[in-house]
């Protein structure tokens, strides 16, 4: 079992970026510099950083409550087109999952992903039904070699790509990329821009960071 405990990004106008968050629902706090959005019991940490800072992540969501959250969402901003015909859901049918997306003001992409197939009956029930981050994407500078290191550290989940690999698990997933790949649903090219996280896979700490180019990997029971 893989969970995101904590996700720091380094973003423009993170006090922007956190209201965003605050008028969707999501609890959030400040510390010094750093705002802190509580998505279930996943930390999602801001950060300030440079104005062209963007990332991809996924929350998760509890099926029996996907189609109010996404009513809620569509009621305060617009969700992007992301399926057949123009629709704001998209569905990954091998996933088993159903998704909706948004950028938030800094033009990070944001996902809210649910998977029917799974059962969240042991997590506290957080409001609104976000249970905890889904997904990080990492856009990958030395795709070889950053790859093979990352996977040393994480298993590979479902059927790995030639430019793209899901590292965890149900649970949780980083999700890698060569830069310059398209980032579903917009086609906008991933790009490198620093970040860190703590994971927790199978009882033991695992720490991430691409603060300088490169992702780096250490850990701890």
């Amino acid at each position: 079992m893989l969970k995101i405990n904590s996700l720091t990004l380094y973003v423009h106008q993170p006090e922007l970026v956190a209201n965003w968050y605050r008028m969707l629902g999501f609890a959030v706090r400040k510390r010094g510099m750093v705002h802190h959005v509580a998505v279930g019991s996943s930390d999602l940490r801001l950060i300030p950083g440079m104005k062209e800072a963007w990332f991809h992540v996924a929350f998760h969501v509890r099926a029996e409550a996907f189609d109010q959250v996404v009513a809620e969402l569509g009621g305060k901003i617009s969700l992007l087109p992301a399926g057949v015909g123009g629709s704001i859901e998209r569905e990954f049918p091998r996933w088993n999952a159903r998704a909706v997306y948004a950028e938030d003001p800094a033009g990070n992409i944001v996902e809210w992903i649910t998977r029917p197939g799974v059962a969240w009956a042991t997590e506290p029930k957080p409001q609104p039904d976000v249970t905890a981050i889904a997904e990080i994407g990492i856009p990958l500078v030395n795709w070889g070699e950053d790859l093979a290191e990352a996977q040393r550290w994480l298993p590979v989940w479902d059927q790995p790509m030639a430019d793209f690999v899901a590292l965890g698990d149900w649970d949780g997933l980083v999700i890698v990329v060569p830069e310059g790949r398209g980032w579903v649903p917009t086609g906008r090219p991933a790009r490198y821009f620093p970040c860190s996280g703590a994971l927790e896979v199978n009882g033991r700490w695992v720490y991430f960071n691409s603060l300088d180019g490169k992702l780096r990997w250490s850990s701890h029971v």
